[in-house]
């Protein structure tokens, strides 16, 4: 029965004993003024009551109730779906194959859909640090498989390449071997060149950094360092260390302009986005080269000389001696970021750029 069939008859109780009164005083017997009753309904009945269509408060809690209860179930169903799926595909290796091969089509549409949908934070938080993050928290009590040292037990001394024999760097990358390569043709790049591609590019290269490190309060970012505008300025920041980032595909191809694809590293392998540009001044202090996103990480020696000593990872530390090797301007040094650790050792007279990054192998 709904409320307004209640609320009548809640009046009609409440007002019978005076239609039967008023029905008495004119006269009327108690046949007659039932029969007037039951006419009056009738006739009533006919007629739409106002509020007939009236949804009252509670009928709308009731419906929204409703309609929270079947979502959620049809949400835990999906859920429930899906997370079987996922463990029958991680550990059936044919059911894997379907589901990987049923979903590859439309992987680029759903991955387009969250990077559109996610653009509005790119105008209230920066990133693209978490682009190529493994997490998104650090885990304090994770640690790095413990490596074989073997690898590193024979080695004595950092190889020397001249010719890119691509097979020949497969092979020192997968053995862990560090070899320097010596480019024939060495191109000249100065401050001022890495300065004119900064001002022809200002606009994508402000947006596109990573991560940017300066020991000097009064370069806190790419504007001011290239604000410097010439190597005499540079050379008048004494002890400046600048370390700057870059993980986005337009800077990437930007810094390809100056910085190309080293000749030996094999057409079939791929460059990391991430690159790094070390800027130092004179007396500037070490700086350990940070491991690239790839198994093989270079290091080229744009401008300036350095002396650079490789160590190995700490539960080699004890069996395997570090190594020691003076680096040329144009000399590219490749080292497994897994195995050993590259300290640039400080720069002395003149100013240093370094640029990094990494290849798969």
């Amino acid at each position: 029965m709904d409320t307004e069939a209640v609320e009548f008859m809640f009046f009609l109780k409440r007002n019978v004993s005076e239609l039967k009164r008023l029905g008495s005083e004119w006269g009327m017997t108690t046949d007659e003024i039932n029969a007037c009753i039951d006419k009056a309904l009738e006739n009533e009945a006919d007629f739409p009551r106002e509020n007939e269509n009236r949804i009252t408060a509670m009928e709308i809690w009731l419906r929204f109730s409703q309609g929270v209860k079947v979502m959620f179930k049809v949400i835990l169903i999906t859920f429930t779906v899906l997370f079987c799926v996922f463990m029958l595909a991680s550990y059936h290796e044919a059911t894997g194959n379907y589901v990987m091969k049923v979903l590859q089509p439309y992987g680029y549409d759903v991955f387009r859909a969250i990077r559109l949908a996610t653009l509005p934070l790119h105008k209230m938080v920066n990133i693209t640090s978490y682009y190529d993050a493994e997490c998104l928290l650090d885990n304090p009590f994770f640690r790095e498989p413990t490596q074989e040292c073997d690898l590193c037990m024979d080695t004595h001394e950092v190889k020397l390449m001249t010719e890119s024999k691509h097979w020949l760097v497969k092979r020192h990358c997968q053995q862990q071997q560090p070899f320097v390569f010596k480019p024939k043709l060495v191109p000249t790049v100065t401050f001022e060149d890495v300065v004119d591609l900064y001002n022809k590019n200002k606009g994508v290269l402000d947006t596109s950094v990573a991560r940017f490190y300066s020991t000097d309060q009064e370069v806190p970012d790419i504007g001011s360092l290239f604000g410097l505008k010439d190597n005499d300025n540079l050379k008048k920041k004494t002890g400046l260390s600048v370390h700057w980032v870059s993980k986005n595909m337009a800077s990437s191809q930007i810094l390809r302009k100056m910085f190309p694809r080293p000749e030996f590293v094999p057409p079939e392998s791929e460059v990391a986005l991430e690159k790094t540009l070390y800027i130092d001044g004179p007396k500037s202090q070490l700086f350990e080269v940070i491991g690239g996103f790839y198994q093989a990480v270079f290091v080229t020696i744009v401008k300036g000389n350095r002396k650079a000593v490789f160590s190995s990872v700490q539960e080699c530390s004890d069996v395997c001696s570090p190594l020691h090797v003076d680096l040329k301007e144009g000399d590219i040094v490749v080292f497994g970021p897994a195995m050993w650790r590259l300290n640039i050792m400080p720069n002395m007279e003149d100013t240093s750029i370094v640029y990094v990054g990494s290849f798969t192998v």
